[in-house]
């Protein structure tokens, strides 16, 4: 369904027209751990008119936007206005790996973590917070360290 890639917002249409709805993927992936922003989109008005109830599952692990397709507005202005929800430290972490640093090693306390350490999916994001926040510093002088032993000035 999806692959191990990071996704900062998931858009789902909710006439998927397959086997599964989009609230059941949409589901699916709050039961898989993925708290990221959801937009669910439907050009079926019946289907974002359910009772609140029936997305209860979707919206008590991660912020969920709804989207009719037919009064909306543009998708983009929802998309954006979920785009405010995106987790900004799991966000920075995932563009430091995309930029070459996911095996960079930095130590916090007494134990040697990678960008990838943190952004394991199986980590909640109030443990590396925790971590984070306990050792920033560190952590920004073990990065820097690093970038000087590697500029070829």
């Amino acid at each position: 369904m999806v692959s191990k890639g990071h996704f900062d917002i998931i858009v789902i249409d909710m006439n998927l027209g397959a086997r599964e709805s989009g609230d059941a993927v949409a589901n699916r992936l709050r039961g898989l751990g993925f708290s990221q922003p959801i937009v669910l989109a439907s050009g079926d008005d019946a289907q974002l008119a359910r009772p609140i109830g029936e997305f209860a599952s979707i919206l008590s692990v991660g912020p969920t936007h709804f989207h009719t397709k037919n009064e909306s507005g543009p998708l983009a202005t929802t998309v954006m206005e979920a785009s405010r929800m995106v987790d900004p430290i799991r966000r920075s972490l995932r563009l430091m790996k995309e930029a070459g640093f996911g095996a960079t090693k930095f130590r916090i306390d007494s134990k040697v973590y990678t960008l990838d350490d943190l952004l394991n999916p199986e980590r909640t994001n109030q443990e590396v917070l925790a971590q984070l926040r306990e050792s920033l510093h560190s952590l920004l002088v073990e990065f820097i360290a690093g970038q000087s032993r590697n500029d070829p000035r």
